[in-house]
């Protein structure tokens, strides 16, 4: 059970939670500095039939970082990273909201926490990566 399986990851972190559901996500910080967020998808309508269509998994794994205001160069090297074709680690999804990015990887909702360890891992590497490309 997906409950299970992040207090347990929770504990592995040194966090403590009372509860992880839709209306309770675990946020944390890694390395003192990277806000992270594991949460539930809120939006049920995303179910498909359409084959053509991509849906999205259960859990919505974040990593929020600041973005200066009107810079489109760390935007647009983030977003030409985040597509199938083109991604190196772990595979994301770009967003943008007041003054920060969002990196976004979707998890399913029987994962461990073994592979919601691995999978912040890896976005974090790829996040590290991509902003000290060209520095």
């Amino acid at each position: 059970m997906i409950e299970d399986e992040v207090r347990h990851f929770a504990r592995r972190i040194g966090a403590d939670i009372v509860a992880f559901d839709r209306e309770h996500p675990l946020n944390f910080r890694l390395d003192g500095r990277l806000q992270f967020c594991l949460e539930m998808r809120r939006e049920d309508f995303l179910e498909g039939d359409d084959p053509r269509s991509s849906v999205p998994l259960d859990l919505i794994l974040s990593l929020k970082v600041p973005l200066e205001d009107y810079d489109d160069v760390t935007l647009e090297r983030f977003l030409s990273r985040s597509s199938a074709e083109t991604v190196g680690i772990q595979p994301y999804t770009v967003g943008c909201s007041r003054g920060a990015m969002i990196l976004m990887s979707d998890l399913p909702l029987e994962a461990d926490a073994a592979l919601i360890e691995n999978t912040i891992l890896k976005l974090k590497k790829q996040y590290e990566e991509i902003a000290s490309y060209g520095r």
